[in-house]
């Protein structure tokens, strides 16, 4: 036998398989990048990893790794989608998948030269899901589609990299709990940061209250949303979350979160309790839990507690100062006072300090729109008196050219201190005012009685100014939008929408109603709902006004014929006491303002005084007075508080003719006469 037949019959022959699984893996550790991958071949012990692959970070070793199962083929043919379908054994998926880390099966195609690789775990979902009675074949066969190239390593090594520190941090977090004796969940967030669920509660009570100064409400609730809040006993926590659901009006998360901050009070610094009963009440009252009524006496327990207390305080002052009163100049002055006294409260701050003011101001505005009603109404139904008139309208134009700078300083501290709140408040309130004091002017001026409608023309100028005002507006809303502040930007689309439907833009005022109604429904405000229902139901102050104005008119009509009838009765008084045969010897006699002299027997003192209804301590003063001198009393006053003409006739009203009316009546049937009439 020749040396050529050794070699062809007697020398051992190789392997295809072999050779095919040896290339793969020179090919596989040749597109690994040698800075970022260290592959290590599992070939002592190999039950299912071929590879074990750390990650290297700047050139050092991390300890992160994966687990590659390496399968390779030369006979298999793309399916039509371009995948592939190679069998592996479920024992071995269940292998892979116990692996302290990420695990990965890796294909190589011999025809293309390529590598397809398939996560181990989606392998096992897809079990699961196939077969869902745990009733698994031996064989499995695993869908390739992915290509493993340098992009998809690159990848690769970023998913592997930030989950491998991921599980690192859980690690950590849960051997410090557990060699503490405690357990707190830990919480793994979107960009898969890992924090322990006290850590999160923990970092809330400490920054949760800068967070809210800040406006940053969703952080808040971001971070609420990665722990069990419901089971967590911390007031502050909840307080804190609780205050940044309400000021994106999600009432309902509030409220939630209002009750358990309430539970542990016990926990809540001084005031801090407060806080959270006001606003959970507020929230309750928002959603048609509570009733009006309800809400004004949680708020009325409040008064006296200390920060809070002052809010509610100036809440609850500018309230009465409208609820159904006249603003006479001693109630102004009272809530002046009252909003002194707080701004000067040892525990206000600029932030109450700057709400008070703010109160003011709008204060303010409705007493300079009420001297404007008042002098127009005078200037329309006295033309006698227009040169008077006009000086009151001179003297008021310089009052109101001097409230838009005090408004703006105002605005600017408050931009100043951050309070963009209060800012955006100040804004509207100088907004409402032009836009008040505008109607005012044009529907009082260009009434028409007869018809019961206004003729009113705006200038170009007034049409401008308001479209101006509309885009500030829109500048509020958006901030507010910024701030998540829904109620405050509700207020601004409704002013928005007064000013629209005032000038005749009526597509525009409709979009912004339809805002309203959107953002109403979308929080389940139930009282804004009614406000808002209200408000474009006719419910505008411009359509309210007009209403006003048509019922004074009729009112005064029909008071002007009530009078006219009044009159004729007095005079026709007057002619039958001239019937009255001789009057007994008149003892006293007195002067009736504006009805003139009568005289009575002195017996008649008490009757006469019960009959004007004169108060009980000026009686004295008046008998001591008859006899001597002729007392004098102004019927326009009812009952009558003091001696003399008083005020004259500034009183008269035609209640008052009323009253004299009656007083006449009962004179008659007492027999008591004027004094031109005696005998």
């Amino acid at each position: 036998m020749n040396f050529d037949d050794l070699v062809d019959k007697h020398l051992p022959k190789g392997s295809a398989n072999k050779d095919l699984e040896k290339t793969s893996r020179i090919e596989f550790e040749r597109i690994l990048d040698p800075g970022k991958f260290q592959a290590r071949p599992e070939t002592d012990t190999d039950v299912g990893i071929d590879y074990i692959v750390e990650l290297k970070n700047n050139n050092h070793y991390t300890n992160f790794r994966f687990a590659v199962q390496l399968k390779s083929t030369s006979s298999i043919n793309a399916s039509n989608d371009g995948s592939f379908r190679f069998p592996v054994e479920v024992s071995n998926v269940n292998y892979l998948i116990s692996f302290n880390g990420h695990s990965y099966y890796v294909l190589f195609v011999a025809k293309e030269s390529k590598f397809y690789y398939k996560n181990a775990h989606e392998v096992f979902i897809y079990l699961t899901e196939t077969y869902p009675g745990g009733d698994w074949p031996n064989t499995v066969g695993v869908k390739f589609t992915d290509i493993l190239d340098s992009d998809a390593l690159d990848t690769l090594y970023q998913q592997i990299f930030t989950r491998s520190k991921t599980i690192r941090n859980v690690r950590h977090l849960l051997n410090v709990h557990f060699q503490n004796d405690r357990f707190s969940r830990v919480t793994i967030d979107e960009n898969e940061k890992v924090t322990a669920e006290s850590d999160i509660v923990a970092e809330l009570e400490r920054f949760g209250m800068r967070l809210i100064n800040e406006y940053k409400y969703d952080e808040i609730i971001r971070q609420k949303g990665l722990v069990n809040y419901r089971i967590i006993d911390r007031a502050l926590f909840q307080m804190v979350c609780g205050m940044a659901h309400y000021r994106k009006a999600e009432m309902h998360q509030a409220i939630t979160c209002f009750k358990i901050s309430l539970k542990f009070k016990e926990q809540l610094r001084d005031g801090l309790a407060e806080i959270a009963r006001y606003h959970l009440e507020a929230a309750k009252y928002s959603l048609g839990i509570n009733s009006r009524e309800e809400y004004d006496a949680a708020m009325e327990t409040m008064v006296n507690s200390s920060y809070i207390g002052l809010y509610v305080s100036i809440q609850k002052s500018f309230n009465e100062l409208f609820d159904g009163h006249s603003l006479t100049q001693e109630r102004v002055r009272g809530f002046y006072q009252k909003m002194n006294e707080i701004i000067a409260h040892p525990e206000a701050d600029d932030n109450i300090g700057i709400h008070a003011r703010a109160q003011i101001l709008a204060m303010e505005a409705e007493v300079l729109n009420n001297a404007l009603i008042r002098n127009l109404s005078v200037l329309r139904g006295t033309p006698w008196a227009a040169d008077i008139v006009s000086r009151e309208l001179a003297e008021w134009q310089k009052t109101a050219d001097m409230y838009g700078p005090r408004a703006e300083e105002l605005r600017e501290f408050a931009r100043g201190q951050g309070d963009f709140f209060a800012y955006n408040i100040i804004t509207i309130t100088v907004i409402k005012a032009y836009y008040s004091n505008l109607f005012t002017h044009e529907y009082i001026m260009n009434f028409d009685e007869s018809a019961k409608v206004v003729n009113v023309i705006f200038t170009t100028e007034q049409i401008e100014k308001v479209i101006g005002y509309c885009t500030i507006l829109d500048e509020v809303a958006a901030i507010y939008q910024t701030l998540d502040s829904t109620e405050n930007l509700i207020v601004a689309h409704s002013l928005r929408y007064e000013l629209l439907r005032l000038i005749g833009h009526d597509d525009q005022a409709t979009e912004a109603g339809s805002t309203m109604e959107t953002l109403i429904d979308t929080y389940d405000l139930k009282e804004l709902r009614k406000k808002y229902e209200y408000l474009t139901n006719g419910g505008t102050r411009h359509e309210q006004f007009l209403n006003l104005l048509i019922n004074t008119f009729q009112n005064e009509a029909e008071a002007k014929r009530e009078l006219e009838k009044i009159i004729e009765e007095l005079k026709s008084i007057d002619v039958t006491e001239k019937n009255f045969g001789p009057i007994p010897k008149a003892n006293y006699q007195i002067d009736l303002f504006p009805i003139g002299y009568f005289t009575y027997p002195k017996e008649q003192f008490d009757l006469l005084m019960n009959i004007i209804d004169v108060v009980t301590d000026l009686r004295p003063h008046i008998l001591r007075l008859s006899g001597k001198i002729i007392p004098i009393l102004n019927l326009f006053h009812n009952p009558v508080t003091q001696e003399g003409r008083v005020d004259g006739n500034e009183s008269a009203n035609l209640e008052s003719y009323r009253n004299i009316l009656r007083v006449r009546r009962e004179f008659k049937a007492n027999k008591i006469v004027p004094f031109p009439a005696r005998n």
